[in-house]
Order: structure tokens, then C-alpha cells, then sequence
């Protein structure tokens, strides 16, 4: 499964706490993606990929709101 075009499309990803971030669909609707007890610097869309900074200088690229790879 990889993210509804929609998330990518609109491309908006916003910090809403230390380890979870708001991914939107549109102005008005949203899903929360939880980074479990990492501590989150940045987050982009990399085409239809979510890469997420953490603290400790990993990267976590999601290719859906379950499935990630570490680098």
C-alpha cells in the first residue's frame, strides 16, 4: 500500500509535537503519523515518498503511514 496521491499532491507536512507530524491531504483534512519516541527536525515529500529527519541524524523515508525504511 503507498500514500493516497492526494498527500503528495497538496505536498503540506507540518511538526504538530517532538514525534508527530500532520500530513495533509487538502486545507481541511489531515492524518497524524506518529514517529514513535524519536524527536522529529524535518519532514518533506520526496515524490510520493515521506522523509522524515530525526534528532539522532537518522532518516526514515515512508512509503506509507506503516511501512519505513531507516537510512
Amino acid at each position: 500500500m503507498s500514500w493516497d496521491t492526494k498527500y503528495s499532491n497538496f505536498g503540506v507536512v507540518k511538526i504538530y509535537s517532538s514525534n508527530r507530524l500532520q500530513i495533509f491531504k487538502d486545507s481541511n483534512n489531515y492524518e497524524f503519523l506518529t514517529v514513535g519516541n524519536e524527536t522529529i527536525t524535518d519532514a518533506r515529500w520526496t515524490g510520493d515518498i515521506l522523509t522524515v529527519y530525526l534528532k539522532t541524524g537518522k532518516v526514515r523515508r515512508y512509503r506509507d503511514s506503516n511501512n519505513y525504511t531507516t537510512i
